[in-house]
This record gives structure tokens, sequence and C-alpha cells, in this order.
């Protein structure tokens, strides 16, 4: 229940990030918004942001980033191999905390031992269990390296995605309402820094219809220079940009709604 955005622009030289601060906690059910920025620092030009458990990310995180620690300006790649790296141990301990332990069993001592042993009902069973345990956390991981920039996706069980050549990704709860904001402006890795940067919020204010998507943004650059958070005067001047945007185009089209020829026009858009 959130919204995560990256986009690649300026030719590859640059990209824009941006996220809700809504957090969501199943147990009791309740939805806030968070002081604390989603966008997590893994070098000093790349980027991660999560969606799923507002926890399941802390150690991993830790991990990836002791594993770095060693690595000067690592690639992309590379920050995302260690990501994957540590969602697969991440899920594997999950799973034998809650199907293998309480048995007395890890996964190792599962198929090594006891799956020769144990009737195969109770074995497909487990195995089932095990295949279908989800670590509940979605990745996305946006930075630049001496080969441009990069914007990768980690997911359930441990696998990932590049989307270089398209340009732009979006996860959480508003990612449908986020990435058809790129598709309808026909959105490309070419476009300017200052397009990405608007275009990037409006894609988060779009999203914000979405059960989950909190009002409240955060937002980055990434350049040669760094990372750059947007200031609350650079995201007021967005928002007056998209005020003015999308007002006239609703006003125009509740009135184009009125006129038509079949009934009193009355109330509606």
């Amino acid at each position: 229940m959130t919204i995560c955005i990256g986009a690649i622009c300026d030719e590859y030289k640059a990209a824009v990030v941006a996220s809700d601060k809504m957090v969501t906690a199943w147990y009791p059910p309740i939805e806030f918004e968070h002081d604390t920025p989603k966008i997590e620092e893994l070098s000093d030009a790349c980027v991660a942001l999560t969606a799923g458990s507002a926890l399941a990310h802390t150690e991993l995180f830790r991990e990836v980033k002791s594993d770095l620690a060693i690595i000067s300006k690592p690639l992309v790649s590379l920050i995302t191999k260690s990501i994957k790296d540590s969602f697969v141990e991440q899920r594997k301990n999950r799973v034998e905390e809650i199907y293998l332990k309480p048995k007395g069993m890890t996964l190792e001592s599962f198929y090594k031992e006891y799956a020769n042993s144990l009737p195969a009902e109770i074995v497909i069973g487990i195995d089932r269990q095990i295949e279908a345990t989800e670590y509940d956390l979605e990745i996305l991981i946006v930075g630049l390296d001496n080969e441009g920039a990069h914007i990768h996706g980690v997911r359930d069980p441990g696998v990932s995605d590049c989307y270089d050549s398209l340009g732009y990704h979006a996860i959480g709860s508003g990612e449908l309402h986020a990435l058809s904001t790129f598709m309808l402006n026909n959105y490309t890795p070419e476009n300017s820094l200052n397009h990405a940067v608007y275009l990037v919020y409006e894609a988060k204010r779009n999203a914000e219809v979405s059960q989950g998507v909190g009002k409240s943004t955060d937002m980055c650059l990434i350049t040669n220079e760094g990372i750059k958070y947007l200031s609350m005067d650079e995201m007021t001047k967005l928002g007056e940009i998209y005020e003015k945007k999308t007002k006239p185009e609703r006003e125009e089209i509740s009135q184009l709604v009125k006129n038509l020829p079949f009934g009193d026009g009355g109330n509606g858009i």
C-alpha cells in the first residue's frame, strides 16, 4: 500500500525518484503517514524504495550496506545482485521460521534427510507451502554509475527485472496509475531532467487515488553531483504546475459533458 516511482532521463545521464510517506500495518490494520523517507540511500548515487511489509527491508538493507561498504562506486547491477542475494536469504529464513524450525528442521535438513523418510504426502505438502511463501516485499532500485542511469526491480521469490530500456517503473498499490502517466505522455529516457521531474511528480499525484497511497511526497534527483532531495519550495512549485495543468482540463471536460444532447446537463464531472 504505497507508491514508489523511478524514471531515467537526460539520455541516461540522470534519474528522478518519488515516493509517498504512507505506512500500512496489518496487525492491527492501520495506515498512517510517517516522517521517515522511504528513499533508502545504498551508495552515493543509488537509492532503493520498498512496497509491501514496512519492516521486511530493514535487515535486508543492513546486509546490503555492509556488503557494499568496501566497494568504491559500485555498479547498480552489483547493488541489485546484493539485494537479490539478501532477499533470497531473508525469504529462506522466513520459510524456516514458519514451517520448519517448529518441527526441528531446516531447509537443508528437510530436503537432504526428511524428504526421503517422511510420507510423500507430507513432503509434498510442506514443499508446496515453501514454494508459495512470499516475503511480502518489492524493491525499486534507481541509480547512476559509469554506464549511465539504471532502474531495477526485485520481487518474490528473489528475481529481478531491468527497466533501463523502458526508462521508468513504479511499485505499490498506485503502480497502474503512475505507469499510465508515463505511457500517456510517451515518456522515454531521452526526456530532459526538468520534464522528468514534473512527470514523476504528476505520476505520484495521479497515483493518490489508489488505496493506501499517501498525500505527502518525497522526491530526489540522482545526477553526477550525487543525490539531491527536492525542497519544500520546489515541491510547492511542482504542485502549482500540476494544478494549472489539470484544473482547466477538468473544467473543459465538464463543460463538454454538460453540452451533450442526451439530457439537461445537470451535475456530473
